[in-house]
């Protein structure tokens, strides 16, 4: 769990791409195993940090924290860690200096995106 507030809070929101500036506190839920541990161990490691978060939703307050985001995650939560409004300004960003989209291998907004 982690402390928010502060001086983060004190920046406008959209200033930056950070959003979420105004929660008391981000939780982050991990899952983790072995690598020589089962597949089975894997999925019920899973399957309980899901359950975790699930119970959690009626308490969620914010967005999503995108260095929080998933490998599994889809593109919807991306926009959900960003918001509408700054997500269609990075996709703007992207458009303009990676149209290619080279700087993909993370959570990635695509360029091009921006009315989705």
């Amino acid at each position: 769990m982690f402390h928010m507030g502060g001086a983060v809070a004190r920046v406008p929101h959209d200033a930056t791409a950070c959003a979420g500036r105004d929660v008391a506190h981000n939780i982050n839920i991990d899952a983790v195993w072995l690598p020589d541990e089962s597949g089975e161990h894997a999925a019920a490691e899973t399957a309980w940090a899901r359950r975790f978060l699930q119970a959690l939703q009626p308490h969620r307050a914010g967005s999503v924290y995108v260095n929080f985001l998933d490998s599994d995650d889809d593109t919807s939560r991306v926009r959900e860690a960003y918001g509408d409004r700054i997500y269609r300004r990075l996709a703007e960003v992207k458009a303009k200096y990676d149209p290619d989209n080279a700087f993909h291998h993370n959570k990635n907004i695509r360029p091009g995106e921006q009315g989705r």
